[in-house]
């Protein structure tokens, strides 16, 4: 995906939510918000893996 193709969202975590969220995404070696993108994607795939939906066609 294009850097100009992202939009921009805030998120607000509770302190110790942060903490361990910065913790994975250091020992993954990216920044948090590249975490935050991740697990997004990941768990809109397994959710629509669940609940049978084919989100290409929805686009």
């Amino acid at each position: 995906m294009l850097v100009s193709e992202m939009k921009n969202i805030t998120v607000r975590l509770d302190g110790d939510t942060r903490k361990k969220l910065k913790m994975i995404a250091d020992r993954e070696y990216r920044p948090v918000s590249n975490q935050i993108g991740l697990f997004v994607r990941e768990g809109i795939m397994r959710y629509a893996e669940e609940h049978n939906i084919d989100l290409d066609r929805a686009t």
